[in-house]
Parts: structure tokens; sequence; C-alpha cells
């Protein structure tokens, strides 16, 4: 949140808000639109997009992958009620962490 804090004070906009008029702009689906609006804090909303909550936990994920961290903090960093809201297992998303770090490789090297 202290990035989105410090866009909107010197830009007056977020970049989650400009990605969500540019969805708009170019005539995306609504639902994209929302996930993009509400990625950084998909749990506020009322109803919560199930698409802005994939968002959130798919960057968590993939912060956790670059920065080559255990299993076990997998819990820690990612928000146990995102996980919860997305009906996603933990512990299964712990038991195939080698195999994602694998994955994340294969991609880092097509980048």
């Amino acid at each position: 949140m202290l990035r989105e804090a410090s866009e909107q004070t010197h830009f007056g906009f977020t970049s989650s808000a400009l990605g969500a008029e540019l969805c708009r702009h170019w005539f995306f689906p609504e639902s994209l639109a929302r996930a993009v609006a509400e990625q950084n804090a998909p749990l506020a909303a009322e109803c919560p997009s199930p698409y802005a909550l994939t968002v959130q936990m798919a960057k968590t994920l993939y912060l956790l992958t670059l920065a080559r961290q255990p299993a076990t903090m997998i819990p820690v960093v990612a928000d146990a009620r995102v996980a919860q809201a997305l009906q996603l297992k933990l512990m299964l998303v712990e038991a195939n962490w080698p195999e994602t770090l694998e994955l994340a490789k294969g991609v880092e090297s097509l980048l």
C-alpha cells in the first residue's frame, strides 16, 4: 500500500487505477478492468473479484519465486484470506514449491 499512497500523492492516481482505465479504454471486459483496479487489495471490495484475488496471489508467488524464498515463507507472505477466498490450500502450494521454482527458472530463461 505504501507504493499506492506514494503514486496517489505524486500523480493523483495509482498505477492500478490507470491500468483499469486503460482496460476500459481498450474495451477489455469490465471483469478484467476490475481485477486490475482491485489487484492490490481485493478483499477491500464489497464483493471481491475472483480475478483480482488470483492476480494478487500470482504476484505473491512470483515475488516468492524471484526472491527464492523457502516454501515455509508462503503462509507468511501470502495473505491467508486471499488463499481461502480462492479455495487454495497453501499446504498443497508448499508441497509443490520445488516444482514451481523449477518452472520459474524456465520462464526466466525466456525473458
